[in-house]
């Protein structure tokens, strides 16, 4: 018996749905953005990265890795201390959502210069706060991520 998951909008899907979604997502996108991830290097911020698992494995077929952290804190140190193509936050994070913000300040005061993307649900006037801030990129759902990263990677 395959196991139920919530989804993000509060949804139940099995693991064989979500796979079935994800293969779906990457066959939509792979002729679009796959050439750019390959060998693409993300660092991704979520307090609770197992729940991002079929997102990062279709990243991963294309040849993006990932570089995992649980705070803004080990964040900025990660990005002090290698290359990243790019900074994924998860908005789903239980901690405050305004440290997505704080990241992206410290990055400027640092001279980081890796394009943040947040990934989760927005209202439109804080994803508008967001680019005003200097936000890169915002993505909702798997072929959306998929499809940001490769963008913002290319500098699209």
């Amino acid at each position: 018996m395959a196991a139920a998951n919530k989804t993000g909008g509060g949804a139940t899907q099995t693991d064989k749905e979500k796979a079935r979604a994800i293969a779906s997502v990457v066959s939509q996108a792979a002729q679009k953005s796959g050439r750019a991830l390959a060998n693409s290097l993300i660092l991704w911020v979520d307090d609770a990265p197992s729940r991002n698992f079929w997102e990062r494995k279709s990243l991963e077929a294309f040849g993006v890795r990932f570089a995992f952290t649980k705070s803004v804190k080990d964040a900025l140190e990660k990005l002090q201390a290698g290359k990243y193509d790019a900074v994924i936050f998860s908005l789903g994070r239980t901690t405050d959502q305004q440290a997505a913000f704080v990241l992206l300040e410290e990055q400027k005061r640092l001279g980081d210069n890796n394009p943040l993307i947040l990934y989760g649900s927005m209202t439109p006037q804080q994803w508008a706060e967001a680019r005003r801030r200097g936000v890169a990129a915002h993505a909702t759902n798997p072929l959306d991520l998929f499809q940001t990263a490769g963008n913002v990677i290319k500098g699209v």
